[in-house]
């Protein structure tokens, strides 16, 4: 098993992000490891969707964990392997709101996942939070820029 985390600190409010995670359409303008993310539902646990990265193929997946405004874990599997992503907000002093992804592949084939995707998750996952921060201390997504999420 193996493991990537990142944080980020930002003055917003847990809502604010969570609307971006909601707003999967954007993923891509924030995140370079997506290029796009089909969801079946909003963020609620079971509902399953499919992800499509910048590099490799498309993989489904399936919200496992959720607890509203505060995490949620997406699971899905490759050969040998189970990838977990996970998101989670936790409040810090100065109305300051610490967010973190991390990615965990575990399983009897994880080993050989971790010369080809760790440091990409980490240099991805760098970015993307940096990304992340910026755009939830301007506010959540407007109308024009979400057009159609899968909550809406």
């Amino acid at each position: 098993m193996w493991k990537v985390e990142v944080s980020g600190d930002a003055r917003t409010v847990r809502e604010t992000v969570w609307a971006w995670y909601e707003a999967t359409d954007l993923a891509p303008s924030w995140d370079p490891l997506i290029e796009r993310i089909e969801s079946e539902g909003p963020i609620e646990l079971g509902v399953r969707g499919r992800n499509h990265p910048a590099r490799g193929p498309a993989a489904p997946f399936v919200y496992s964990q959720v607890t509203p405004l505060i995490s949620y874990t997406e699971v899905s599997s490759a050969p040998g392997a189970a990838f977990a992503f996970t998101h989670g907000l936790s409040d810090l002093p100065g109305g300051l709101l610490r967010i973190t992804h991390g990615a965990e592949v575990s399983g009897p084939l994880a080993w050989l996942y971790r010369p080809l995707m760790q440091r990409r998750f980490h240099k991805g996952m760098r970015v993307a939070m940096d990304n992340l921060v910026q755009r939830v201390e301007a506010g959540p997504p407007t109308s024009t820029e979400a057009g159609t999420t899968a909550a809406g």
